[in-house]
């Protein structure tokens, strides 16, 4: 989160590729119970303690971590209501993905954030939207199908290997 937020970034100090809510989705879809409404308190308060450790003003800071921790809650429940086992098996699986539960999320954060932004400032829906669109889509296209591959147990089982080859 550190990374996007001081490294990879607009001009306007918005993320240009917001990898972090991959994760936070990720371990909300693979853990179960509290042990999932614990990771997700972790990682709220921590992607604010970034946030502010990479100077942002406390409200841009807040608005940051609600909105990404809200988009995160998003994708995980529409990414289990699509298939069941957060798995990625295949190009029309990762295509539900994209379609379904990446896409959807990140355009409903990025306007979201954007109408937050013309409330309290007054100016910048237009831009903040956009790029908040941008970067969390980047992003989780990215990271997400990476780490459900990942997470994704093997269909093939090894080869046996024969007497000579031990």
């Amino acid at each position: 989160a550190y990374f996007g937020l001081r490294i990879v970034k607009y001009p306007t100090g918005a993320p240009a590729s917001w990898m972090a809510s991959s994760f936070l989705v990720c371990a909300m879809v693979m853990l179960s119970g509290r042990l999932r409404l614990a990771t997700l308190g972790a990682c709220v308060a921590g992607l604010f303690v970034i946030a502010s450790l990479a100077h942002w003003p406390p409200l841009n800071a807040s608005i940051l971590t609600v909105f990404t921790g809200a988009e995160s809650v998003l994708a995980s429940w529409l990414l289990l209501r699509l298939s069941g086992p957060p798995r990625l098996a295949n190009i029309k699986q990762a295509a539900k993905l994209l379609a379904f539960v990446i896409l959807p999320t990140t355009l409903a954060s990025s306007l979201a954030a954007g109408v937050a932004c013309e409330m309290i400032y007054g100016r910048g829906f237009a831009m903040l939207a956009a790029q908040w669109f941008a970067g969390h889509a980047a992003g989780m296209i990215l990271t997400l199908p990476t780490l459900l591959i990942l997470a994704t147990p093997g269909r093939i089982a090894a080869p046996k290997r024969r007497l000579i080859e031990t």
